[in-house]
Formats: C-alpha cells, structure tokens, sequence
C-alpha cells in the first residue's frame, strides 16, 4: 500500500496487515473461509484479492473492510493485476481470463486460446499485458486481452509469476516443485517478449517476481526463498 502498509493474503481467507512495515501484523476480516491466491493495490486504499472459486474481494478503504465480487466464474483465480481504479484482469484455472474495467462490478471472460492453468498477470496500460502459467505457458496481448498470443518462453517449467516494468520489459519466474534438479526459472525479456532469456536458475520453485524498474527486482519462492538484483 505504502513504504509501512501493506496486506498479505493466504489459505482459509486469510488477510493480514501490517502499518509498521512488516515488524508487527494484525489478522483482516476478510469475510471468507475460501482460500485467498493474489492481491493487487492501485494506491493505499483500493485493494483487490483473488482467490478459490472464483472470489474477487475489493476494499476502498485500504483492507478495513472487504466486498465480494460477481466475477461470474467458478475457477480458482491465481493471479489478479489493476493498473488504475478501474481497469483490471484476474485469471485462473483452464485458461481463464477475466476482465473489468469498473473496477471489478462487472467482469468479462477473455478467450485465452487454452485450457492451460494461468497462475499470473501484469498489465503496464489498457492495451499491453502478459500472462504465465503451467508447462511454460506464455501469452501476450496488445489490445486490453481481445486477442491472446502465445509466446516461446524457452522453457517447459510451469511459470508462476511475471512482472513488467513497461511495454518492452518484463521478469517472469517459476520452476516445479517436484523436480529432482534445479530447473527453476527467471526469464527476462527487453523486447516486449519475442525473445526470452533465462537468467538464473533457482534451487526452490519461484512464485512471485516484483520489478521496481529495469535494474532492481525482487522474486520469492520456496522454503523461503528470497533473490534480489540490482542491475536487471
């Protein structure tokens, strides 16, 4: 939400918050028992999560209070991206890709061209965004999700986050959890996707990728993994 507040979501809706930057945290009603997969702010008040069956939570006053959402699906959403007050994609479970532009009353399914689970979406404007999920999947999209493109990710690991910093960059990360090597995962591309290149290769499974900017890029994963760069 800010440098001191922020919200974490997880199994059995669970909401946490904390207002001291992470030193203490406070549990959220969040009014569901439905497992609670991503969350997403556009500024320190508006707050949505995605979570099983379909949920979609908002809260206007920066996770005080949360109301649920007719996405009108039934999948599991993973990931969920907003780039303003209104505009955002949630996406899920066989191939399902779910878009608002009233910020989350009404949502429209997108025809992704897969039954493939997508685990996560980064938008930069209206018009371009991406999505990652099982088995390397990849698609791209340069008019608000109307049309999806597969992209080569370059790899056959499952991808479970991505993250762009603009219409040309973007991280994504991933790997399997039950791999007897280490096939985990970041890419990095510098041309909005067209090409991918592998830049590390993680001994845990990386979930979830956040890029400040071009050079300083967060990911987490497993058994606690964290990884930083400051140079891309």
């Amino acid at each position: 939400l800010d440098a001191n507040r922020a919200l974490a979501a997880g199994a059995i809706g669970a909401l946490a918050r904390t207002d001291d930057g992470g030193r203490t945290w406070s549990r959220v009603e969040s009014g569901t028992t439905d497992s609670l997969f991503a969350i997403d702010a556009v500024d320190a008040q508006r707050v949505w999560v995605a979570g099983d069956f379909g949920l979609v939570l908002r809260s206007t006053n920066g996770g005080t209070s949360w109301t649920p959402l007719d996405t009108g699906s039934v999948e599991p959403l993973f990931g969920i991206d907003f780039i303003d007050a209104g505009n955002g994609w949630a996406v899920g479970a066989d191939g399902v890709i779910l878009r608002t532009t009233d910020g989350g009353g009404s949502w429209a399914t997108q025809a992704s061209g897969t039954d493939i689970g997508i685990n996560d979406v980064s938008f930069v404007d209206t018009s371009n965004g991406w999505v990652v999920g099982n088995g390397g999947l990849l698609l791209r999209t340069r008019d608000g999700g109307a049309t999806w493109v597969p992209q080569d990710s370059q790899t056959t690991d499952s991808l479970f986050g991505i993250d762009c910093v603009d219409a040309s960059i973007c991280f994504a990360v991933g790997g399997e959890p039950d791999a007897n090597e280490p096939l985990q995962s970041i890419l990095r591309t510098f041309d909005g996707g067209e090409n991918w290149q592998p830049l590390l290769t993680a001994d845990e499974p990386l979930f979830k990728v956040f890029a400040l900017d071009a050079q300083r890029v967060w990911t987490v994963g497993d058994n606690g993994t964290i990884l930083v760069t400051a140079n891309g």
